[in-house]
């Protein structure tokens, strides 16, 4: 049986392990792994690792990865997400906008940083989102992590959106509440 690696463009809407699914069903493999969870919502690249391949995975988590974040001013959502239930709404004043973009850019370096409740994230075997949506918030010790730069920022509104470059374990959703 072949091994190797697949570079797929996640859609939105599915998850990283519907792909790996997706994969084994199509390729008759059971041997299928990828090499870094993306939220359903999130679209882009996932390396998925079949057979013996998948055993490399792990090389390919440590290193650095970029994203396009676009988020919203002024709303809290209980998942820290787009697809959360509105907890706030908070009023943007101009001095919340004229502030963002050094508020933004004050991230880049290392900090420690605790993987947010609704995430992939392992405990005692069972991914932190499941506790969370049975109303257990289970807070794990803080990561350090590298915000490595961050690029390409606009603002439009209440919108705003820009490039970042992070260290493996880096959770975009914390990073933007």
């Amino acid at each position: 049986m072949k091994s190797g690696f697949l570079v797929i463009n996640k859609p939105k809407g599915i998850t990283s392990h519907d792909v790996v699914s997706i994969i084994r069903k199509k390729l008759g493999i059971r041997k299928v792994g990828h090499a870094g969870t993306l939220d359903p919502f999130a679209t882009g690249v996932l390396v998925v690792g079949i057979n013996k391949a998948t055993r490399l995975l792990e090389f390919f988590q440590t290193e650095k990865k970029t994203y396009y974040v676009k988020a919203e001013l002024g709303i809290v959502t209980d998942t820290f997400d787009i697809e959360g239930k509105v907890q706030e709404k908070n009023e943007v004043t101009q001095q919340h906008i004229s502030n963002l973009k050094d508020i933004c850019f004050s991230f880049v370096g290392e900090y420690l940083q605790v993987p947010p409740a609704y995430s992939a994230k392992k405990y005692k075997g069972k991914k932190l989102y499941e506790y969370a949506r049975e109303g257990k918030i289970i807070n794990l010790p803080p990561k350090k992590v590298k915000i490595y730069q961050l690029s390409n920022f606009s603002q439009e509104g209440q919108e705003f959106s820009f490039n970042v470059e992070v260290s493996s374990g880096t959770y975009i959703r914390s990073l933007i509440m």
